[in-house]
């Protein structure tokens, strides 16, 4: 069979393909046992060829496109294929292994045989409320090499020929702080590779290994055609972009991530020489983590009629300098990688390419996960507990559109934790959960709101809270006239005393303790005086802006009734284009 002649079938087997890693997803979250994974979702999981080559991954974490898709890679680096076995399952965490990024994040990988042949792989990466290290979640801004930031896992097989190996299985849970969560958690990812492996056994029965093979070759030419379309489309040129993350361990406060997008027919090389050195702090990437945001761009702009698979890593290649925050050498700590450091990078890449397709491009987002890892004792128990939960924020306005309000940052794809759950599980009490008032970045296009929680620690012992955030000095930026979105504020109040909370800490907390968390906006688009004076009246009529912002930012007379005045706002809106184009 010619591998593109047939595309009816080319069509069923992607959408084949593509559920069946969704039902590894659902077999996932419904028998795992954290609410990171069961309830927000945390994970993502995906099948491959007998080669490597990733066929599908459902649409899950974009922090896990670029490590997932080199995650078979690790096992070949151990095993060849004749180690392994039917019923072997291979598992790993190391940031410096291919398909590497943060410890939390754990991949489980089982081979997949047809008539006793090697034919494919399942795989699925999870990220586990604790794996050890020195601060509750693992993901400690005080971490200053990786053997800080937990218990590293190397390639090995969890399981040989179906024999669990609990003796291993003891080993890691022994070294967390919540074992019984990681059980059940590995247990429930080892699960959902069993629903894998069984669907595609179902698809080999029904279609036959050779034309499967011939098929897989036709999706991932045609995911690379589409993907090289689209490039094409794009000006050739070089594109720069830089943005910085917030660090106080650094002389000059911050991080710089520096690329250059050079669009050359169908191809595109992106080169992040003059990034910054890697750090003593966790924001340093491993390579594959790095890839991950340029990825997830192009994917972007490839459109939903592009199959993620192997085929869209063709067209691009990457310079990445050895000894710097985008490729580092051991032993750095890496825990900060898909929560600060990938959004970065994506902002990086698109505002390059803003450069290049104006009309395709958003805005700066919130781009951090904002995330509380609060560790401690139950009251009048031994139980340690670790609540670990991350938050959204304000979408970049799009090129005709507001952004979105509250939405997990580029390189996310997390639920948030249900109230009722958290309250359930964990000794907090959830005081305020919403929006961030006139935290959006003006523009004809607004920039998304920001989001706020507010949570009480009931009770516990010997507690600590780690947070990790970004967003708080250098705020989401706006482009073509828009302005940024507003920076993020944590507050810790105690004894009704209220305090800053450093964005990257590591404090002991006690019972009665309220933490607030305020996210960024997103950045808008287009200047702030062209945007419809009744999408500005909704904003105000919503709550979400006061109408004294109306008038200060968006020029717009909003009266006591609420009301706009047009013939006001015309002039006034005049008034201020005049005072500014003669200062």
């Amino acid at each position: 069979m010619n591998r593109i002649s047939d595309p009816v079938l080319l069509e069923v087997l992607n959408n084949a393909f593509r559920s069946i890693a969704e039902e590894m997803g659902r077999a996932l979250t419904r028998a795992a046992y954290s609410p990171n994974i069961r309830d927000r979702k945390d994970c993502s999981c995906a099948v491959f060829d007998k080669t490597g080559r990733l066929i599908s991954q459902a649409e899950h974490i974009p922090a896990h496109l670029g490590p997932m898709a080199a995650s078979v890679q690790a096992v070949f680096g151990k095993y060849s294929e004749g180690d392994l076995s039917p019923g072997d399952v291979i598992m790993y965490n190391d940031s410096y292994i291919p398909g590497g990024s943060h410890l939390p994040d754990i991949t489980v990988i089982s081979p997949v045989f047809d008539g006793g042949v090697l034919a494919f792989f399942a795989a699925n990466r999870g990220h586990h409320n604790d794996v050890g290290g020195i601060s509750p979640g693992s993901q400690s801004a005080n971490a200053r090499e990786i053997f800080q930031d937990g218990l590293r896992i190397p390639v090995l097989k969890i399981q040989q020929r179906g024999e669990l190996d609990e003796e291993l299985l003891e080993f890691i849970c022994l070294n967390v702080r919540t074992p019984a969560e990681r059980r059940g958690d590995i247990m429930a990812q080892i699960a959902a590779n069993n629903v894998g492996a069984a669907r595609l056994s179902e698809l080999c029965s029904k279609y036959g290994f050779e034309q499967l093979s011939a098929c897989i070759d036709g999706l991932i030419e045609y995911s690379e055609n589409v993907l090289r379309k689209q490039i094409e489309a794009i000006p050739d040129g070089i594109y720069q972009g830089e943005d910085f993350l917030e660090s106080d361990d650094e002389p000059d406060g911050v991080i710089r991530i520096k690329a250059s997008i050079d669009i050359r027919g169908d191809s595109v090389h992106v080169d992040f020489t003059g990034s910054h050195p890697q750090v003593r702090s966790p924001y340093n990437m491993p390579p594959d983590q790095s890839k991950t945001a340029v990825y997830y761009a192009f994917k972007c702009i490839g459109g939903e009629s592009l199959p993620f698979n192997f085929g869209i890593f063709k067209p691009i290649s990457f310079t990445l300098p050895p000894g710097t925050i985008v490729n580092p050498l051991p032993p750095a700590p890496t825990s900060f990688c898909t929560t600060e450091s990938s959004n970065r990078v994506a902002d990086v890449i698109l505002r390059a390419l803003s450069q290049a397709i104006p009309d395709r491009i958003t805005a700066g987002w919130a781009t951090t996960r904002n995330i509380i890892a609060l560790g401690g004792m139950r009251k009048d128990s031994e139980q340690m507990f670790v609540h670990m939960e991350s938050f959204g924020g304000g979408q970049g306005a799009r090129p005709t559109k507001d952004g979105m309000d509250g939405v997990p940052p580029h390189c996310g794809n997390t639920a948030n934790t249900p109230t009722e759950i958290m309250e359930a599980v964990y000794p907090l009490l959830v005081l305020r959960y919403g929006l961030v008032r006139e935290s959006e970045g003006p523009g004809k296009f607004r920039g998304g709101l920001g989001v706020t929680r507010v949570l009480k620690i009931l009770e516990g012992n010997n507690m600590e809270l780690s947070f990790v955030a970004d967003r708080r000095r250098i705020p989401p930026y706006g482009l073509f006239g828009g302005l940024p979105g507003k920076p993020g504020e944590d507050y810790l109040i105690r004894d009704n005393q209220k305090g800053r909370i450093k964005p990257k800490c590591v404090m002991d907390v006690f019972p009665n303790d309220i933490i607030i968390i305020q996210t960024p906006g997103g950045g808008g688009i287009g200047s702030p005086f062209e945007r419809d004076p009744y999408f500005v009246l909704k904003d105000v009529q919503q709550g979400f802006i006061s109408p004294e912002r109306a008038k200060s930012e968006y020029g717009v007379i909003v009266d006591d009734h609420l009301e706009v005045d047009l013939e006001k706002t015309a002039e006034y809106r005049a008034n201020m284009i005049r005072a500014n184009t003669e200062a």
